[in-house]
């Protein structure tokens, strides 16, 4: 074969050098460059947190977040952040961070989908006051069948398949179960599941579970999971650490569960949420006048959780910083986990941490 003409070989492999000098500086550039983008992202978004967090009443669930000093509250969520990267990785932080930004602040369908759940009938127990689930479950092809006071049929109107109204539907769903169970039957549609997002409503959604033969939690792991006490008693022969704890039937119970426990001791309903009627108490007076206050308000006939009962607890008092731990467990394995919630001891900032098992 003839070689075409031009420079000669050698050269060639005299300027190789020269080329990974490129190569090497190009590859250099291109680091720095991304590391350049990822600080002006994160620089952005914590511009942006400053600003929300002087602008935007925060909140979990349904209770405020108290944050003394914004600018803390700013740095420690910045350094979850950073923790979540180390963690997960930069492009895994950039799916949950446009995720966010779509499905919470523009109202746009979520990006990822849930075959199993694609034309499914469920049944909602409850919960008619949070349309902004309704409409996910929309965007993901799951028929809603909602079941909930008469008044929560307007604002639910266009996001359910069907609305069956119940009077009265906080008390009767806890002193009633079988009536709610015939007005199902009655539907005459057969469900693929139950479920609720309230959680006075679990002990009825386990119960119609048996009973319409759906998956569900046992009608008694739900009365005990929303009964404080039960928790604790649970906890404890299971062999876990637990604090001080004493039930509360009575006034005159007061004394003898604050020698158990030992001052200062904290008084909350057995059933309630949003820490309700909980105080601290450092006596034995303040605490038979937080109990008698207490009582007054918690009443059935206004707030239908206490159908469940009126007993308090006392727990002792725990030091360190409070964290949420949730869980989803199926067929009894643990399948997803994550600290929703972690305060500091002083409640200076806030920061939300996640990680897949």
């Amino acid at each position: 074969m003839q070689r075409k003409k031009g420079k000669p070989l050698e050269n060639t492999h005299k300027n190789a050098p020269k080329k990974a000098q490129r190569r090497e500086s190009d590859s250099s550039w291109f680091h720095s460059g991304v590391i350049l983008k990822l600080l002006i992202f994160l620089g952005l978004v914590t511009a942006g947190l400053i600003f929300a967090s002087f602008k935007i009443n925060l909140t979990i669930h349904s209770c405020d977040i108290y944050i003394p000093d914004h600018l803390s509250a700013v740095v420690g969520i910045s350094r979850s952040f950073w923790r979540y990267i180390e963690v997960e990785g930069f492009s895994s932080f950039i799916d949950v961070f446009v995720q966010l930004i779509k499905a919470e602040i523009l109202n746009l369908p979520p990006y990822y989908t849930v075959d199993a759940v694609q034309g499914k009938r469920l049944l909602m127990i409850g919960g008619g006051y949070i349309p902004e689930f309704l409409k996910h479950a929309k965007i993901l092809g799951v028929e809603i069948h909602l079941m909930d006071d008469p008044k929560m049929e307007e604002r639910t109107k266009g996001l359910v398949t069907s609305f069956t109204p119940v009077e009265n539907f906080g008390k009767v769903s806890i002193t009633q179960k079988t009536a709610i169970l015939e007005k199902v039957k009655q539907t005459g549609i057969k469900f693929d599941g139950v479920f609720t997002l309230v959680e006075d409503e679990g002990p009825l959604v386990s119960y119609l579970a048996t009973a319409l033969k759906l998956p569900g939690n046992s009608e008694n792991a739900s009365l005990t999971a929303r009964n404080k006490f039960k928790v604790r008693d649970v906890m404890e022969k299971a062999g876990l650490n637990v604090p001080k704890y004493a039930i509360v039937e009575k006034e005159a119970d007061l004394e003898t569960a604050a020698l158990k426990v030992g001052y200062p001791v904290f008084l909350k309903p057995v059933y309630g949420v949003a820490a309700s009627f909980a105080a601290k108490a450092t006596s034995l007076n303040q605490l038979k006048q937080l109990y008698r206050e207490f009582q007054k308000e918690m009443d059935p006939a206004t707030r239908s959780i206490y159908n469940f009962g009126q007993e308090m607890i006392l727990e002792e008092q725990l030091d360190g910083p409070e964290i949420q731990l949730e869980l989803m467990v199926h067929d009894g394995k643990i399948v997803f986990h994550c600290f929703s919630s972690e305060y500091a001891p002083k409640r200076e900032w806030l920061s939300f941490q996640s990680w897949r098992l």
